[in-house]
């Protein structure tokens, strides 16, 4: 890496240790990613937007249920189907193109700081960035923050030239702006403590949600963070990005791992998919939906959305159709109907016949 030769050489040493860093930084980061299902409404709709351009063969306009979508540009869903086109349509791609994106940010970001001084320097401005909470966050993430930041830091690189390196009370104004963003062990400890108090006071989701023992061993780790005592201050960046990290899978999986499953609209999505696949029409009554099932179901065609008042007139004309509502409370959810946990609310799959007043029912 002709680009990291200068007149202040790093150790190679201390190279190693930054490069394994960023590895273990990603690698856990796709881990988690897959370890999950697509989180609506977000993911689930860019997925299902994908979905629906490679089903149709439209990959210049994305559509989403049926309709063309213009509010984010193509190329994460160009990404989307890069991925597919070489390892056929699958879940796992789509989750690792964040990651990816967000690993070529930091080796743009670890080029331009090179640039503008030596080693040393590049890779302080590149471990900053990967102990930031919000950018481990989202680059677990199947949305397109990370990867426009990746475009943008690729656009500045041949940009950028300076000779001057930073003086020392730059360098403290941007440590504390740093401490302020990060929060570090407080921040840490105060999720920690929020998770535990809700995982015994808040809502039934919430209750059956929290790991408990995930948030006592995030209480550990934030406590244990304080007393680190790194020799320089890249080693004092590395350990924070390590401690960052953990603190991140252990919140993210153990922690909030049982949470996952409130989101996983896999079942309902089988049962639409049935629907679907039997001929019968398959409608979405007062919900915002944003093609959250089209990937998770690979739906043919897109849901009808109906609004309440249209649920009798639609099952008239579609009597053995499927129509998909919400509820929050589980006491009213008709026996006759297949729910679903869906954030913190419920995903109610009926019969259209059974909306009918028996002088509107027709015969099965």
């Amino acid at each position: 890496m002709a680009w990291l030769d200068n007149n202040h050489p790093m150790k190679l040493s201390a190279l190693v240790l930054n490069t394994l860093t960023l590895a273990v930084i990603y690698l856990l980061i796709g881990l988690v990613a897959l370890a999950r299902p697509y989180i609506p409404i977000d993911e689930t709709r860019y997925i299902s937007v994908a979905w629906e351009m490679w089903q149709h063969h439209q990959f210049l306009v994305p559509h989403m249920n049926g309709t063309p979508y213009s509010d984010k540009p193509p190329l994460l869903f160009w990404l989307i189907h890069l991925g597919w086109q070489l390892f056929g349509v699958n879940d796992t791609w789509p989750k690792l193109i964040s990651p990816l994106a967000a690993l070529v940010a930091q080796l743009h970001l670890l080029r331009i700081a090179r640039r503008l001084g030596d080693a040393d320097y590049a890779w302080k401005a590149t471990l900053i960035l990967a102990a930031t909470l919000l950018w481990l966050t989202y680059s677990g993430v199947m949305m397109f923050d990370v990867l426009l930041t990746a475009c943008v830091l690729g656009t500045i690189l041949p940009l950028v030239s300076f000779d001057s390196l930073p003086a020392r009370n730059q360098w403290l104004e941007a440590g504390v702006w740093l401490g302020l963003g990060l929060g570090w062990g407080l921040g840490w400890g105060l999720l920690a403590v929020a998770g535990l108090l809700l995982s015994i006071t808040g809502k039934p989701l919430l209750r059956e949600g929290i790991d408990p023992i995930g948030a006592l061993l995030l209480l550990a780790l934030a406590i244990g963070s304080v007393y680190r005592h790194p020799r320089s201050t890249t080693g004092t960046l590395r350990s924070m990005v390590l401690l960052n990290i953990l603190a991140w899978v252990l919140a993210a999986y153990v922690m909030l791992g049982p949470l996952w499953s409130a989101y996983d609209i896999g079942a309902p999505s089988r049962v639409i998919t049935d629907w679907q696949a039997d001929g019968k029409a398959v409608s979405i009554a007062d919900f915002d939906y944003q093609a959250t099932f089209g990937f998770a179901g690979r739906l043919a065609k897109p849901l009808q959305e109906i609004d309440e008042e249209d649920i009798q007139a639609w099952s008239q004309r579609h009597p053995d159709g499927l129509i998909v509502t919400t509820v929050k409370d589980a006491s009213t959810i008709p026996a006759d109907a297949q729910a679903f946990r869906y954030r913190g609310r419920w995903l109610v799959l009926r019969e259209a016949r059974h909306f009918l007043t028996a002088s509107q029912a027709i015969p099965p």
